[in-house]
């Protein structure tokens, strides 16, 4: 564990993740904490719990699965996961 992945989340890291999400049409306080939740693998009820080293996991992720194009298989993932 790197020393500061204990500190939480910066405001920074707290826009850049919002304007990454929301760049992809994900509007939706719930299916943006969905998909946060399904990509770290925990339940998270808002972005203020985050960590720094999860949120700079949460970046590459996210940025991976664009790059991908596997950013709406992701979602209906997240939204199954909260369905159930």
């Amino acid at each position: 564990m790197k020393p500061w992945e204990g500190d939480l989340v910066t405001p920074q890291q707290r826009t850049a993740l919002a304007t990454v999400i929301t760049g992809q049409g994900i509007t939706d306080r719930g299916d943006r904490l969905a998909l946060i939740s399904h990509l770290l693998g925990t339940r998270i009820t808002t972005m203020n719990e985050l960590t720094k080293g999860e949120a700079a996991r949460l970046l590459d992720e996210l940025g991976r699965i664009i790059a991908e194009g596997e950013v709406a298989l992701a979602l209906d993932l997240a939204r199954e996961g909260e369905a159930a």
